[in-house]
């Protein structure tokens, strides 16, 4: 059986939290609550840790009786880059290094100060996998979506996760977590998601279940 974790989405206006399975097909979600984000506390990604902050979610905690300790937070922010790029095909297990040593070729940034992380939108060369087994058809390459995030922002929700005395699972791109919420309803045909937030709304188009594009835009509520 899965185990359970605290989902943490901080905006500017509100502070999202649900307690829910993890790393489950039909994940449940047992709590959620919401909490208005304190002045000053979220600066286009980077957290600021507040005492006020830190009581406010332990408060709620406490009165929605939660006592997971482990944490996924999504974020978004302008700072965090993001390219697609095609590679040759190769195992699965070898692209994270193969993005690794090319992220210096994909973005104009200090890779020291920089955490990448990537998506397969497509394995090319692929049109139906059950077709394709058949006739035996080999994948051409890939097309990545390709992620960068500054060590600034995720150290500071790492401080955040210590000051609530919790363990970080993961830190996902707010972008993948819409995506892999809404994927199995957008499984055949071409559709918009819209998430609209206070200061930006993010765009993403999915096509017969893979995302074909997203876009931040600086125009939010």
């Amino acid at each position: 059986m899965a185990g359970k974790v605290l989902s943490i989405e901080v905006g500017y206006s509100f502070t999202k939290v649900c307690e829910m399975d993890y790393q489950s097909k039909k994940p449940k979600m047992y709590h959620s609550f919401v909490i208005p984000t304190p002045e000053g506390v979220l600066a286009d990604g980077l957290i600021t840790v507040t005492e006020e902050f830190v009581n406010a979610i332990k408060g709620e905690m406490a009165n929605n009786k939660v006592r997971t300790k482990d944490v996924v937070f999504t974020i978004s922010s302008s700072k965090i880059a993001s390219r697609e790029v095609k590679i040759p095909y190769c195992k699965e297990s070898q692209i994270g290094n193969l993005v690794k040593v090319n992220l210096s070729d994909y973005f104009p940034i200090d890779v020291s100060q920089y955490t990448a992380a990537y998506t397969i939108l497509e394995t090319e060369g692929i049109n139906n996998e059950e077709e394709d087994k058949k006739n035996k058809a080999k994948p051409t390459g890939y097309r990545l979506l390709i992620l960068a995030a500054p060590n600034a922002i995720l150290d500071s929700y790492k401080r955040l996760a210590a000051a609530l005395k919790l363990n970080v699972k993961e830190i996902d791109y707010c972008g993948n977590s819409i995506y892999q919420a809404a994927k199995e309803e957008c499984a055949e045909g071409t559709q918009l998601i819209v998430k609209i937030d206070s200061r930006s709304s993010l765009l993403l188009a999915v096509k017969d279940g893979r995302i074909v594009l997203t876009r931040t835009i600086p125009y939010g509520i």
